[in-house]
């Protein structure tokens, strides 16, 4: 198995892929550099699993990897907690159970949803995380289809005119 051209050959650790083994990255990237800390965003596609009884339940497990996994084996890691935005509230719910957990320091969305991530649709999702140094991030990404792609190299209005010369 190849390592990915993106990966320092350095980054690899143990018999996984590079950044998986939390005691390889705590060495290049928290004590090498001597970062204070770093956030693990844990990009699993779960948001792009559409039943959404499925992708809470991933992404509860995802939360509870992460936490036993990574912030348990150093202070200065950090984590994004990972919502289904296909239930709202059970994402809403998602965040204030790993709020009560140290070390979850954002709520990780994909940039680009079915339904707009403004849209009153997702607002529980935006209500938890009220406690100081709680944040959202948006990472791109895509759940499958966009809509707004169709309107990428079209005309915005049904008449174009030709400046003359």
């Amino acid at each position: 198995m190849g390592i990915p051209l993106s990966a320092r050959p350095e980054a690899r650790g143990g018999s996984g892929p590079p950044g998986s083994d939390p005691d390889t990255v705590r060495a290049h990237v928290l004590d090498g550099p001597g970062a204070g800390h770093a956030i693990l965003n844990c990009l699993y596609a779960v948001q792009a699993l559409h039943n959404a009884d499925w992708s809470t339940a991933l992404a509860g497990a995802l939360n509870d990897w992460q936490a036993a996994c990574w912030l348990a084996a150093d202070r200065r890691f950090r984590a994004s907690v990972v919502v289904s935005p296909h239930d709202p509230h059970a994402a809403a719910d998602e965040v204030e159970r790993c709020a009560a957990t140290s070390g979850f320091v954002q709520v990780l969305l994909l940039g680009s949803s079915q339904a707009p991530l403004g849209q009153r649709l997702h607002w529980p999702i935006y209500a938890p995380p009220r406690r100081p140094g709680c944040r959202w991030r948006s990472t791109p990404g895509s759940p499958g289809p966009t809509r707004s792609h169709r309107w990428v190299g079209r005309r915005t209005t049904s008449r174009t005119t030709r400046a003359r010369h």
